[in-house]
């Protein structure tokens, strides 16, 4: 069986598409050169949308499976081409039961390997891992260990997020305005000190507050974890980090990876859920993939029976 596989590669080339025709039992061998869907060549502006739609739709028509790098999310910039080929190819797959595999940064930093998420039509914790109560095995080849559940700790850490990431345009959160609401409500609820690291992204939209104690942010996570009661954090990955070394989170998003291990009230700072991280640890260890993995076709075989179940 062979399928028609379009590749996005808009974080190279922001308005075109590669098709690859290829075996449905492997991605190893691309085979032939692939096909271009090029961007329409209209000027892209309100009175072409409708027609650049249309020429797209019907170039994605012989697709079966899609696969881009990152989400696109509902943004005001729909006149910008810069994320018009991810937007159009995200409505043509969910108008016609498409599957979209989305990779996107990894969760958890082991084994000095870079690693990659890989889901279908989403990411974060709104992916589709297929990876419920998943076998040890990826986990324990992690070479990470659980650490216990911290029990003291005088400070209380929140964690930046990224400015202009996809998690915070979707639900339309106001970030620095998010860190103040933080602090000015934790601060009447607890005495231990409440401390702010930046993300370590290096992009515009700092943010600078006279009320926090800012950690150096050339420390490493764990590093910045001694003596901390609670992390408090808006959908950032670092609240991984965090619980498999033992400190409590808090997150406000359901997107965040942790969001079930954690609380969701700041008025949980006194309170927080201690819960067992076994079977979620071994669930991860199905949402990440090296890169030495990807180019054996690992995460395909994962992902090709519910593929098939679910889209074929």
């Amino acid at each position: 069986m062979k399928l028609n596989i379009g590749i996005c590669h808009t974080k190279i080339d922001k308005t075109c598409m590669r098709i690859y025709n290829i075996s449905f039992n492997s991605w190893k061998n691309m085979g032939d050169k692939p096909k271009i869907i090029s961007f329409p060549k209209l000027p892209y502006n309100k009175n072409n949308i409708d027609k650049i739609k249309e020429e797209i739709f019907t170039k994605l028509s012989k697709i079966n499976i899609i696969v881009q790098v990152g989400e696109y999310g509902p943004e005001k910039h729909i006149h910008k081409k810069s994320t018009a080929m991810r937007m159009l190819t995200q409505q043509y797959a969910q108008q016609h039961n498409i599957p979209r595999i989305i990779i996107d940064v990894g969760f958890i930093r082991c084994n000095k390997k870079k690693y990659l998420s890989i889901g279908v039509d989403n990411f974060k914790r709104y992916a589709k891992f297929y990876n419920k109560n998943s076998s040890p095995d990826r986990w324990n080849s992690f070479n990470l260990k659980i650490q216990p559940w911290r029990k003291d700790g005088n400070r209380i850490l929140i964690l930046g997020q990224r400015f202009c990431g996809y998690t915070l345009r979707i639900d339309k959160i106001n970030i620095h305005k998010w860190y103040n609401n933080v602090f000015e409500q934790l601060s009447t609820i607890t005495n231990k000190s409440l401390y702010f690291k930046h993300h370590p992204s290096k992009e515009r939209g700092k943010f600078e507050s006279k009320q926090y104690k800012f950690i150096d942010s050339k420390l490493s996570l764990l590093e910045c974890l001694k003596d901390v009661w609670c992390v408090v954090a808006y959908a950032t990955n670092a609240t991984i980090e965090s619980v498999i070394n033992g400190v409590p989170a808090i997150t406000l998003s359901k997107r965040n990876m942790v969001y079930d291990l954690a609380g969701h009230s700041l008025k949980d700072i006194n309170n927080l859920p201690i819960l067992d991280r076994t079977q979620w640890c071994n669930d991860l260890g199905y949402t990440q993939w090296s890169l030495d993995e990807i180019s054996q076709g690992l995460p395909w075989q994962h992902l090709r029976p519910h593929i098939i179940k679910d889209y074929l």
